[in-house]
């Protein structure tokens, strides 16, 4: 009985993170279940840059197409001295949301040391930011 209040508890806790979650790579963001969809996310905006000993924190606003998405998870692929950035979220496939453009933001644990980031916004266009550590 207590191992099952126990992993109950380990359920909530784990299953109630939100937007704000770090996700470092797509390999560990967790599967998204059926009734939910994936889209990228434009980046309109590097808020704040924190270089720690081993990775870098980079806080960014991102536009969603209505309010119903949520931060699920980033690609990044590295080009040289570029890592090329897409920003994912997720929402549920019939919530019914008001069909108005907004903005969330997320932060990112990046392992990046000195590099140039281009972060989507769209096919044609990309944010770029340089990240130089001290």
């Amino acid at each position: 009985m207590l191992t099952k209040m126990v992993l109950i508890l380990l359920a909530l806790l784990f299953g109630a993170q939100d937007c704000d979650d770090l996700v470092e790579d797509k390999n560990t963001a967790p599967p998204l279940p059926a009734n939910m969809i994936e889209g990228e996310l434009r980046v309109t905006s590097v808020d704040s840059v924190f270089a720690a000993e081993d990775e870098t924190m980079v806080t960014l606003s991102l536009q969603i197409p209505d309010p119903c998405w949520k931060y699920y998870r980033y690609e990044a692929k590295r080009d040289g001295d570029v890592t090329h950035v897409k920003v994912f979220g997720k929402r549920e496939k019939e919530a019914m949301c008001v069909q108005m453009i907004g903005s969330i933001q997320t932060t990112l644990a990046m392992p990046v040391e000195e590099a140039r980031i281009r972060f989507w916004q769209s096919e044609d266009s990309a944010l770029d930011t340089m990240i130089t550590r001290p």
